[in-house]
């Protein structure tokens, strides 16, 4: 039976509950992972970058005054430069900063509409039965963007440590709102009403 169809309160407040828990625990970690992702290749493009202009402004005052370094220090800085233009070239820090940036941004979108249905008035079936179809659209949008997640596995690495020992919690968009579901299923469950079955 389609739970939009349903005149049983409990049904409705359970399946909002669920929806606005995994959207909410969602737009909360990838939106971390991708901040993760877009510091990593931060403080990675910037010195690579900064580097390779300053050797080349070096190497190339050796060549037109041809006495600002020595012919050692000289061709040294020059392969340096070179090594560090194919890493730059190869692994394009700032594309990846780029994009990186773009998908946390799509995330935060995410999160912020996530809280605008969140926060709607659901004090009878009508009101819950729109909120409930506006969770499921945006969950579908959710389940589509997860489709697009792609992964590196060092800096997946550092951001599994950074979770566990700076976080040390679930993340969530809205920390309070997982333990605001979660006591209405709790309650729901019991089928004891108290004040807080209106507080969503």
């Amino acid at each position: 039976m389609d739970i939009l169809l349903t005149s049983n309160t409990s049904e409705l407040d359970t399946a909002i509950g669920r929806y606005s828990t995994n959207i909410n625990q969602d737009a909360g970690f990838y939106w971390w992972k991708r901040y993760t992702y877009s510091a990593f290749w931060s403080i990675s493009a910037t010195p690579i970058n900064l580097l390779i202009t300053i050797i080349t402004a070096l190497t190339t005052a050796q060549t037109t005054t041809g006495t600002l370094l020595g012919n050692s220090l000289s061709s040294t800085l020059g392969i340096t430069a070179l090594l560090l233009s194919v890493i730059n070239t190869f692994f394009k820090p700032y594309t990846q900063l780029t994009d990186n940036q773009a998908l946390k941004e799509k995330w935060a979108d995410i999160g912020i509409e996530f809280e605008t249905i969140y926060f709607l008035p659901a004090h009878n079936d009508e009101e819950k039965r729109n909120k409930l179809v506006k969770l499921e659209e945006h969950w579908d949008r959710v389940c589509a963007l997860k489709k697009t997640d792609d992964n590196n596995y060092l800096i997946d690495v550092i951001f599994l440590l950074s979770k566990t020992l700076c976080i040390r919690k679930d993340i969530k968009w809205l920390p309070e709102a997982s333990e605001i579901c979660k006591k209405e299923l709790l309650t729901r469950s019991h089928a004891r009403p108290t004040i807080q079955e209106s507080s969503i």
